[in-house]
C-alpha cells in the first residue's frame, strides 16, 4: 500500500507484507501434479478478461479498481503409457480497488484498499492446493504535526481473511511464511480443523520531513496468521519489529564535495511469543564530490540472538554475533563511460563469512545507444547452512525430530549485460542477459543438540555416505534463493533416505537467463516481450519429469544436456504486470 505524506519509510529487519503484486494475475500454475511420468504444463495462465477504472469520486476522493478473470488451465500427463489431463489451476477471479482524499492542501490524508480472490474448483485436487477465497482490506493515512509540514506521523492497518478447506489452510499455517508447528510456539498454534484464517498487521511511523538533522522511527507488526499471498506477498509473520534513527546531512557545497550525510538507527523485532530475535545497529553515510563521483560505506552489527527460521519450522536457534558491511562508489553518470563498483561482507562469530565484488561500466557511444557490462563474483561459507529433518523418536532434545545442517563453500561468477537501443523515434529494443557459473562443496554434517543453542552433534562423522543410483536433483536455495542451484543429493548417514534429502559434496549451477523486448513507442498493446532462461543440467531431461511449454533438451559433445526455457509475449497477451500472460510462440528457441 503506497502511503503519502512522509518521505521516509526505512525499515531494519521488517518484512513489509506487500497486498498487491500485479504478476499474481497471470502467474504460473501452482497446483502439484499427481505422479506421472511425463507432465506438459502451461507456463502461464491465460487472462481472459481484465478492465481498469480511474477517476475521482464525490469531488475528492481518487478511486482506481482493478478486475481480471483468469483462465482454468490443465496439463497434459502420461503416466505408464496413459495420457490425461489434470487442473493445474482453477478459473479464477481478481479484485482490487483502492481510494484515497487528502485534507487541508495535503496535511492529512485517508485511504483505503481492499483486494479479493474469488476460484472456482472443478476438480478436487486444486482445492486441497489452493484457498478457495482470499479477501484482505486495509486503512492507511497521515497528518502533519505542524504548520511548516516538518513532522508528519503516517500509519496503515489491514487485515486478512482465507477460506479453504482443512487440508489447505492447515498447509498455510505450516508453510515457510509462518511456521506455526515450531515446537517452542506457545500461542497461535496449527490448528488442522481450521478452514478459515484471520490475521492483522500494522505500522506507524514518525518522521522528520525537512532540514538537516534527520529523525525517523517506526513500529510495526504482523500477527502469526496474516497472508496477503494470494494477490500480494507475505515472506514472514510472527513479528513485531521497531527502530530509531538520526541523522544529519550536509546540502550546501563546499570545496571538495557537493553534498554528505550520515545515518545511525538501533533495531530489534520480537515474536509474539516475546523472543528477541536478531536485534542489531547499523550505520551507512555517503558523499558526492564536486566531479559527481560518489561513495557510501555502510555496516551493521547483531549480537547473538534467537532465529526462528533456520530450522525451517522447527526449534529455535541461538545464534551467534554476526557483522556485515560494504561500500557503493561511482563516477559521473552523464560521461560517455560510466564506471561502478560495489563491495559487500558479513562475517560470524561461528566462522561463517560472505564476501562479493560487483564492477561494471555502462558506454554510451550515441544518444540512443547504451550498454551495460557488470560482473560479480561472490565467496560464501556457511558454518550452518539448512540440509533438513527427519522424525526421530530417540531426539527428545529436539522434540522428536533430528535437524541436519552441514557447512557450505560457495563460489558464483555472473555478469549482467544491458542494451538499450532506440531505433527510431518510434521503435526501441532492450536486451537483458545474465549469465550465471555457481560451484558448492558441503561437508561437516551436524545435527541440532538442543533448542535455544548454537551446539552440533556430527552426523556420520561429518562425511556423507554416497549411495549409486539416487541422482535426485532439488532446488539447493542458499543466499540467493532465485539462483536455484541443482544439487545432487544422497543420503545423510543415520537419516532415512525415504523421509530425508540431502546434498552431497557439490551443488553446481550453469544458467542463462535473458530477456528482450521490442516496443513501438506510444504503442504499448503491440509490444513484443521474450524472455527466458537455460540450464546445463547433468540428466537427461527426456527421461522424465515435468516439462512446460517451450522446454527442450539438447546433448552437447561432452554429455551433459542442455535445457532452455522461453516465455514469448504477444500484443496484449503476456509480459510482466498486470495485463500479463504468456501466450502461443511465435520466436526461435534460443539454446542456453
Amino acid at each position: 500500500m503506497r502511503i503519502g505524506g512522509a518521505n521516509n519509510y526505512m525499515g531494519s529487519n521488517w518484512p513489509s507484507p506487500r497486498f498487491f503484486y500485479s504478476p499474481r494475475i497471470g502467474r504460473s500454475p501452482q497446483v502439484s501434479l499427481p505422479n506421472n511420468d511425463y507432465a506438459d504444463v502451461p507456463s502461464g495462465t491465460r487472462i481472459l478478461g481484465a478492465a481498469k477504472l480511474t477517476g475521482k469520486i464525490a469531488g475528492d476522493w481518487n478511486l482506481g479498481v482493478l478486475q481480471a478473470v483468469t483462465a482454468r488451465e490443465m496439463a497434459d500427463i502420461d503416466l505408464g503409457g496413459t495420457r490425461s489431463q489434470a487442473e493445474v489451476e482453477p478459473l479464477t477471479s481478481y479484485s482490487v480497488t483502492r481510494a484515497q482524499r487528502t485534507f487541508h492542501g495535503g496535511a492529512q490524508g485517508l485511504g483505503f484498499l481492499s483486494t479479493a480472490t474469488l476460484r472456482r474448483f472443478d476438480d478436487a485436487l486444486p482445492a486441497s492446493d489452493l484457498n478457495h477465497r482470499a479477501f484482505l482490506s486495509g486503512l492507511d493515512g497521515w497528518t502533519f504535526l505542524d504548520k511548516g509540514q516538518r513532522w508528519v506521523v503516517t500509519g496503515w492497518t489491514a487485515r486478512s481473511d482465507l477460506s479453504g478447506s482443512a487440508a489447505r489452510i492447515t498447509a498455510v499455517q505450516t508453510g515457510s511464511a509462518h511456521y506455526r508447528q515450531e515446537p517452542d510456539n506457545e500461542h497461535w498454534l496449527v490448528d488442522s480443523s481450521a478452514t478459515s484464517l484471520t490475521g492483522y498487521a500494522g505500522r506507524f511511523t514518525v518522521n522528520k520531513q525537512k532540514g538537516n538533522v534527520q529523525f525517523n522511527s517506526a513500529f510495526g507488526f504482523v500477527n502469526p496468521y496474516f497472508d496477503s499471498n494470494d494477490l500480494g506477498i507475505t515472506s514472514r509473520t510472527d513479528v513485531i519489529n521497531a527502530h530509531i534513527s538520526s541523522g544529519y546531512r550536509w546540502s550546501t557545497p563546499n570545496k571538495w564535495r557537493r553534498s554528505a550525510n550520515i545515518t545511525g538507527a538501533l533495531f530489534g523485532s520480537t515474536d509474539f511469543d516475546g523472543n528477541v530475535i536478531r536485534p542489531g545497529i547499523w550505520a551507512n553515510g555517503g558523499v558526492v564530490f564536486l566531479n559527481y563521483w560518489t561513495f557510501f560505506p555502510r555496516f551493521a552489527f547483531n549480537p547473538a540472538s534467537l532465529n526462528d527460521r533456520l530450522t525451517r519450522g522447527g526449534p529455535l536457534v541461538k545464534v551467534p554475533a554476526a557483522c556485515n558491511g560494504g561500500f557503493w562508489g561511482d563516477t559521473d553518470s552523464r560521461k560517455r563511460f560510466y564506471y561502478f563498483f560495489e563491495w559487500d561482507f558479513a562475517r560470524s562469530q561461528s566462522g561463517g563469512w560472505e564476501s562479493g565484488f560487483y564492477p561494471g561500466v555502462t558506454w554510451k557511444p550515441a544518444p540512443n545507444l547504451s550498454v551495460s557490462v557488470s560482473p560479480s563474483y561472490d565467496r560464501n561459507h556457511q558454518d550452518s547452512q539448512w540440509v533438513g529433518s527427519t522424525v526421530d523418536a530417540g531426539a527428545t532434545e529436539t522434540f522428536g525430530r533430528r535437524y541436519v545442517f552441514a557447512q557450505l563453500d560457495q563460489t558464483t561468477v555472473s555478469a549482467s549485460v544491458r542494451l538499450n537501443w532506440a531505433f527510431s523515434p518510434n521503435m526501441s529494443l532492450q536486451l537483458y542477459a545474465q549469465p550465471l557459473i555457481s560451484s558448492g562443496n558441503y561437508f561437516g554434517y551436524k545435527q541440532l543438540r538442543r533448542p535455544r543453542s548454537y551446539e552440533f552433534d556430527p552426523v556420520g562423522g561429518g562425511v556423507p555416505q554416497a549411495q549409486s543410483g539416487l541422482q535426485r536433483h532439488v532446488a539447493a536455495r542458499q543466499r540467493h534463493p532465485a539462483l536455484g542451484v541443482h544439487a545432487r543429493l544422497d543420503a545423510v548417514p543415520g537419516l532415512d533416505p525415504g523421509a530425508q534429502r540431502s546434498p552431497d559434496r557439490r551443488a553446481d549451477e550453469r544458467r542463462v537467463r535473458f530477456r528482450v523486448i521490442v516496443q513501438p513507442h506510444g504503442r504499448p498493446a503491440a509490444q513484443q516481450h521474450l524472455h527466458g532462461q537455460g540450464h546445463l543440467l547433468p540428466e537427461p531431461l527426456g527421461s522424465g519429469g515435468a516439462r512446460g511449454h517451450g522446454a527442450h533438451a539438447l546433448q552437447g559433445d561432452d554429455g551433459t544436456f542442455s535445457r532452455c526455457r522461453v516465455w514469448p509475449v504477444k500484443a496484449g497477451s503476456a509480459g510482466p504486470g498486470v495485463m500479463s500472460a504468456p501466450g502461443p510462440s511465435r520466436f526461435v528457441i534460443l539454446r542456453a
